[in-house]
Parts: C-alpha cells; sequence; structure tokens
C-alpha cells in the first residue's frame, strides 16, 4: 500500500522542466501538492508535457493502492488544485483529459460533481 510518505517525492522527482530537483526543498506535503498542480499547469501551458504519461500513471497508482489518506490528499489536495488552477487561467477542465487514467478520470469528474452541487444556490 502507497503511503502519504512517498507521494510527494514521487511526482516531485518527475515533474517537467527540472522541477524534481526542488523535491528536497519542499518539507510540508501540502504545500508541495500544490505546487506539483502549479507547475502541471504550467507544463501544459508551455507544452512541456512529455513527462504526463508517466505522472499521470503514478497519480493511478497512487489512487488505487493508496491508503485513505493518499487517496483524499490526491483528490482533494492535487486534483482540486489543479482543477482550480485550470478556472483561474480560464481553461477548460478538459485540459488534462489525454493522459487521466481511468480512475483518475472518475475521481477528476467526482470532484467537478461535488463543486457544481456546492455552487448551486438554496431557492
Amino acid at each position: 500500500m502507497v503511503r502519504k510518505e512517498e507521494v510527494l517525492t514521487g511526482l516531485l522527482v518527475n515533474l517537467p522542466g527540472g522541477q524534481g530537483q526542488r523535491a528536497t526543498e519542499i518539507k510540508d506535503l501540502y504545500s508541495g501538492i500544490d505546487t506539483i498542480s502549479v507547475e502541471l499547469i504550467s507544463a501544459l501551458e508551455s507544452g512541456q508535457t512529455e513527462n504526463f504519461r508517466w505522472l499521470f500513471a503514478l497519480i493511478e497508482k497512487y489512487l488505487r493502492d493508496g491508503d485513505q489518506e493518499v487517496q483524499e490528499l490526491i483528490s482533494y489536495g492535487l486534483i482540486d488544485h489543479m482543477q482550480e488552477g485550470l478556472i483561474r487561467k480560464e481553461r477548460k477542465l478538459s485540459a488534462f483529459d489525454t493522459w487521466l487514467r481511468p480512475e483518475t478520470k472518475v475521481v477528476w469528474q467526482n470532484m467537478i460533481d461535488v463543486w457544481s452541487l456546492n455552487d448551486k444556490r438554496d431557492y
């Protein structure tokens, strides 16, 4: 079973553009996940997507084989922050669809659904 200590290092060392060298600089798990989401969106915008297949395979592994804490970290941390970043940059939420694996697609859509329900007004 994948534990949260593995997640940050696993993702950081595989970021495009040499960001993996920063893995030893980031000590806090949650700020690290936020950094990863920002870097993934920046890489998408600059066309540096060559590592995306591997990164999204790793995300899929973490969702599938991670304990509950890892699954929540990926869902409510990474995926939620990625979606929020896409919205801030006025990009479509489908921008990463090419690389999403089956379990990640389900979580991606579930996060959209959760926030869509929260955005509805009570009348």
